[in-house]
């Protein structure tokens, strides 16, 4: 495990950059026991006390390139004395020599054929896709018990976060182990994948919901907040209707536990809406109350 601390500016002299880390953040590599595949886990805490409870962790994809934003806007919205609970970052991504794109294709997505997805932009093949369920292994099994044996960890306050294929993860995690994480975060969400695959999980999830009311099954309440950028109206993926529908379509489900939170974030398109999903995406994660989060968005 690497300790990634700061360079004091005295050690620095004209002519000789040295790279910049952000305090309080750790890097280590994983390597699955079942899959064989290797991750870089990237965490960040505050150092401060441990919360009443334990600390809330928000797991973040696509770690190589949005943990960086995402350790720091979690710095200043748990900064004291008004801001939320300390809390940890985990970010989730690949080693150096490793193509992130391509893997995040294998670890995000279900299992589909290639002869039956769109054309690629740059009409290159589809990699390797369909290790979802590997990927939530690791993440349950494997990840989560290295987290919370170093922290005392409240396991009632966990997040998923994640953009694009991720927001297709997050969705396929919630609709399949919605007990997996209390807090849903998809910004651009992939549900065209595989033919809208995600539109009969998403029947089966609300059936299931529906079953349990009907039997009178206690259950635990889950938040997913679904967001895209208002720029994303009219791509042929329909990204942005998409979600939005999904929003409209799950929020009769709160009589049944589930609150959803739709954002439309206008003047953004689908890469620049992440820094606002991800900002939006904690204070959902971090708010304690269900009033407080609804006015906090």
């Amino acid at each position: 495990m690497e300790r990634i601390g700061e360079m004091p500016i005295s050690s620095l002299s004209a002519g000789s950059p040295t790279q910049v880390a952000i305090p309080g953040t750790e890097l280590w590599d994983m390597r699955s026991a079942v899959s064989g595949r290797e991750y870089r886990i990237m965490m960040w805490h505050s150092g401060d006390e441990t919360p009443a409870g334990g600390y809330p962790v928000l797991y973040m994809l696509d770690a190589n390139t949005c943990f960086g934003t995402t350790a720091e806007t979690a710095k200043y919205l748990t900064k004291k004395p008004h801001g939320y609970d300390s809390a940890i970052v985990v970010g989730i991504g690949y080693p150096d020599g490793v193509e992130a794109n391509k893997e995040r294709f294998w670890d995000y997505t279900t299992p589909a054929d290639p002869e039956r997805l769109p054309v690629r932009g740059d009409r290159s093949p589809w990699p390797p896709v369909g290790g979802a369920e590997e990927f939530i292994h690791f993440i349950e099994a494997e990840l989560k018990p290295v987290i919370e044996k170093r922290f005392t960890i409240d396991k009632t306050r966990q997040a998923l976060c994640g953009h694009s294929l991720g927001g297709f993860f997050v969705l396929h995690v919630l609709f399949t182990r919605r007990e997996a994480f209390s807090t849903y975060v998809a910004g651009s969400p992939s549900i065209w994948w595989n033919d809208n695959v995600l539109l009969e999980e998403e029947k089966t999830f609300r059936q299931e919901l529906e079953q349990e009311g009907r039997e009178g099954e206690a259950h635990r309440n889950i938040t997913l907040f679904i967001a895209a950028g208002g720029l994303e109206r009219g791509n042929p993926s329909r990204m942005f209707e998409n979600a939005i529908e999904m929003a409209e379509r799950l929020g009769d489900l709160k009589e049944r536990g589930l609150t959803v939170i739709g954002k439309d974030f206008e003047g953004e398109g689908h890469v620049s809406v992440i820094p606002s999903l991800i900002a939006r995406g904690i204070r959902v994660a971090l708010t304690s109350s269900e009033d407080e989060r609804g006015r906090n968005i």
